[in-house]
Formats: structure tokens, sequence, C-alpha cells
């Protein structure tokens, strides 16, 4: 039999030891596993806060997100419709710098209230571009020929338009009607007449949809009367008509893709200004490019500066939005439609 020559207090002292020892192990081993799950927790917060799913969770985020997205639209609404004559580098230079500088000033109020740091930047590559048809001034609603039934624009296989303003001048537009016809490819239709009545621009629409409407009178501002086919309402609120789109009923919204044509264009008289998602190369109508330098390099001549043309649009703003603050670290890339 061995005996253990240790006395009691070396025991002692052994076991306390190792006692410390297995408690340094243990209390080490959980800042280890504390650590790891705060690092798991972060990452998967990170994760989740990058997904579109957690923008409806944060209310911070959902509103910074919301205002840049609707401030976005609006002023790339107002640079497409700035100048006629704009290219798309012209287009894509000047909301590129819009957007920065809003990006900048947007900053500054979150930092100066100390909320967050925020960045907003504005993708040209990515963005789908469109073409904007105008006719400036005041002319018959006739194609470059002078031809009083003609086509806008054929359908393609996505064609669309979302704004197709008429400003006529109620004093020279005849008592006949004039008609703009929006066709799909599964032929049904609107077709929406106006003509002059007294002081008045009377508008009717039949629908194959249903919904026609009959000589609802429109009265003028300053002996113009602006409407807006697509919504089917003036831009002073006093009239409403039935147009292409119903967005209280959308099985009553005409369908892209159409054609669009004129009949009887000699009746009406005015400007007009529509845009479509159509790219510039792939626009079917007979107009050609608003930008002198454009039209030459097409053959294409600018004797008359005010007539009918067409130039580029952004149709739907690529866009990145950045929030950081101490309790949220996101960024996301979105679309947003300038002509929802």
């Amino acid at each position: 039999m061995v005996s253990d020559t240790r006395n009691a207090d070396d025991v002692k002292e052994s076991m306390t030891s190792r006692g410390q020892l297995v408690l340094t192990a243990a209390i080490g081993i959980g800042v280890i596993i504390i650590g790891l799950v705060i690092v798991i927790n972060t990452v998967l917060v990170s994760e989740n806060i990058s997904t579109s799913e957690s923008l409806t969770d944060s209310d911070e985020v959902r509103t910074f997100s919301t205002s840049a997205q609707r401030n976005t639209r609006s002023l790339i609404l107002r640079l497409n419709h700035w100048q006629r004559n704009q290219t798309a580098p012209e287009i894509g230079r000047g909301i590129n710098r819009n957007i920065s500088n809003y990006s900048l000033a947007l900053g500054e109020s979150y930092a100066e209230n100390g909320i967050a740091i925020v960045n907003l930047s504005y993708n040209n590559d990515s963005s789908s571009w469109g073409t904007r048809v105008i006719q400036s001034n005041d002319s018959w609603m006739t194609d470059t020929g002078n031809n009083s039934d003609w086509s806008i624009f054929e359908s393609t296989s996505t064609s669309n338009v979302r704004r197709f303003v008429v400003n006529l001048n109620v004093s020279n537009t005849r008592t006949d009607e004039f008609n703009v016809t929006f066709v799909n490819k599964t032929d049904e239709y609107v077709n929406i007449s106006m003509r002059r009545d007294g002081q008045s621009i009377a508008i009717s629409s039949e629908r194959s949809l249903g919904g026609n409407v009959s000589d609802v009178a429109c009265d003028p501002s300053g002996n113009r009367v602006l409407v807006d086919l697509m919504s089917g309402s003036s831009f002073t609120g006093e009239c409403e008509f039935n147009g292409v789109l119903n967005r209280t009923n959308l099985s009553r919204t005409l369908q892209a893709p159409y054609t669009v044509t004129v009949s009887d264009g000699a009746h009406g008289f005015g400007q007009y200004s529509l845009v479509t998602n159509t790219t510039f190369d792939e626009f079917s109508g007979t107009y050609g490019p608003c930008d002198p330098d454009q039209a030459d390099a097409l053959g294409v001549s600018r004797t008359n500066p005010h007539e009918p043309c067409r130039s580029s649009i952004v149709w739907q703003a690529n866009i990145t939005t950045t929030y950081q603050s101490s309790s949220v670290d996101y960024w996301q890339q979105q679309n947003v439609s300038v002509y929802p």
C-alpha cells in the first residue's frame, strides 16, 4: 500500500488551487460563450435590418426611407420636365448632382439632431429610362406632317404611359370633337373625346371596361383647360372624367401595353406632353429629337424649334439609402417609380 506522504496543508492547498483553476476556466468559457452570443446576435441583427422585411419593423428607418423615396421622386419628376432639349447624359448628371446636394442637406439635418448618419445616392446606370413627347407651343393636334389622324406611338411588348397632359386653348379649339384613343393587345380600349362647348371644354370618355361619361364640362382658367388623360382630371380640380387609369378599381384600369392614336386632331388647338417607358431609341413615333445636335445626327430638320419632339426621361430611378444609428445599421438599394 502506497501512502500519501503529503501533509494535510499541502493537500488542502492543492485542492484549493485546482478549484480556483476550474473556477477561472469556467469564467473564461462563460465569457467566450457570452461573446459568441453577442457576435451572433449582432450578425443576425445586421442581416435582418438589411432586409426589406425589417424596414416595416423599424419606425426610424421606415420614416427615413419613405421620405427619401418621396422626395427623390418629386425631384426627378421636376428634372425630367425642366427643359425640353435635354439629352439622357445631361439629365443623368443633373439628377446625380441634385440628389447629392439633397443627401448632404439630409445628412446635416439628421446629424444636427443627433439621430443618425444617413446617405442617399442615385445609380444612373441601374435606372430605367423612357421617352417624353412634347408640343410646347399652341398648334393643332396633328402630327409633324399635319395629318389629322395619326399614331403617337405603336405598341411594343412593354409600352406604357403614366402621364398624358393636354393643355387646350379654348377659343381656338373647335366645336367638333377630336379623339385620343388607347388600345391594348386584347382590343380593350379607352377613347377620350374633347370639343369646345361655349366657354368650356366638353370631355366624353368611352371605355370597353365600363364607366362611360358624356360631356363633362371643364371650365377654363385664363382661356386654358389643362387635363390629364391618364387620371381623368383637370389640374384645377374642377372636373373629372374616366381616364385610362382607375386607382380605386384596378380591374377598370386599361392594362398596358397599348397603342395611342389621335383622330380629327385638326379640331383641337393647344399643347400636350406625355411620357412612356419606351426608350428614346425604341420609340416608334415620327417625332425627331428635341436636342438640336441629336436631331442633326439623325438628319432631322429642326427649323421650327417649337414643333413636337421627343427627349429622354428617367422612368424608374435606382437609389441606395443608408441609415446608421446606435441601434440600426441599414442600407438598401431600391427602385423609385417616377410615374406610379
